[in-house]
């Protein structure tokens, strides 16, 4: 039973939409320098969504349920801090495994290895969108007055 043919075109679509909505929050939060703490659980709900009829588990459902609606209705948003050039490098390195990942599951046509591999590359696609699209603070010098008459006058 371990076959990805028990997956309909629509169930699919549904589960990559939610992703995507969950993808564009991610987004619109890492703009603010924020973090979705327990949103972190939507990339395992949907994981778990997208195992329950193939390997044919109907926990699996009610846990994916369960991780999707605390992830979308209670995420704990928690400010960041800036992030590091290394934090770019490890998130884009990490989104390459997990899609080479992807593909080799589905070349062996391996349920759990698919299952795992879609996780992680929400997950990685989720801190690289939060590392680029952290607002950049730039800084402002005040400008340079050269002439001795407009300093004493300031």
């Amino acid at each position: 039973m371990n076959t990805l043919d028990h997956l309909t075109p629509l169930y699919t679509l549904v589960l990559a939409a939610v992703a995507l909505i969950w993808l564009w929050q991610v987004a619109q939060s890492a703009r603010k320098s924020l973090w979705p703490r327990l949103g972190a659980l939507m990339p395992l709900g949907l994981g778990a969504l997208l195992a329950a009829p193939a390997l044919d588990v109907p926990a699996l459902f009610g846990v994916g349920v369960g991780f999707v609606l605390i992830a979308a209705y209670y995420p704990l948003l928690r400010l960041r801090g800036a992030p590091s050039r290394r934090s770019l490098g490890l998130s884009a390195a990490c989104l390459v495994l997990a899609l080479g990942t992807c593909m080799l599951a589905t070349a062996y046509n391996d349920v759990g290895g698919l299952v795992l591999s879609a996780v992680a590359t929400l997950l990685s696609l989720a801190g690289l969108l939060s590392v680029v699209l952290y607002p950049r603070r730039r800084h402002v010098r005040p400008p340079l007055i050269y002439s001795p008459f407009v300093r004493r006058l300031q």
